[in-house]
């Protein structure tokens, strides 16, 4: 099973790409895999403890963040998730944080153990162009804390952007 997560509205979005594409694979089968898509909350401790019950509950093989960051033109892979929490606007709870760890006492960053190579291969050979990126890192770097072995990818992307992607994790978690 593969945990995609995308994040509700936030920052005067009247909508979210990244929870519009969890929500629409939600229940989809990649090869024997099949996707639990999750819409999280854009809240500073929220989101992370939803992760969390959501690692707990499910034993994904692969977690999958996608995210919104507007303005940029293109998919973002990640292949670092930074222990900062460094907010442009605040959070839908009103918070902005500022240099402040996602987990304190953590490292300073987890590293993805997913074929970025290879999804970004397939993205290209499909030729998406969409939007993209990653809201936080409080998300991500909560699931690798709590998940150190599985395997991971944040970015954001559209849902015909996102099967080529998943796609690749679903053959990666197999092997």
């Amino acid at each position: 099973m593969i945990l995609l997560t995308g994040f509700e509205p936030f920052g005067g979005f009247t909508a979210n790409p990244a929870g519009e594409v969890a929500k629409a694979l939600d229940g989809r089968a990649f090869g024997t895999e099949v996707v639990r898509g999750a819409i999280l909350p854009v809240h500073h401790a929220d989101a992370a403890s939803a992760v969390s019950r959501l690692v707990d509950e499910l034993a994904p093989r692969a977690i999958v963040h996608l995210g919104l960051a507007g303005g940029r033109a293109r998919i973002a892979l990640e292949r670092v998730a930074v222990n900062v929490m460094d907010f442009e606007i605040a959070d839908n709870a009103g918070y902005r944080a500022s240099g402040e760890p996602c987990v304190a006492g953590g490292p300073v960053a987890y590293f993805s153990t997913l074929p970025l190579g290879a999804i970004l291969e397939a993205l290209v050979a499909e030729r998406h162009r969409d939007r993209a990126a990653n809201y936080g890192r409080r998300s991500p770097v909560r699931s690798l804390r709590k998940a150190r072995s599985r395997r991971f990818i944040s970015s954001g992307i559209s849902t015909s952007a996102a099967r080529p992607a998943i796609r690749m994790v679903a053959r990666s978690v197999r092997r």
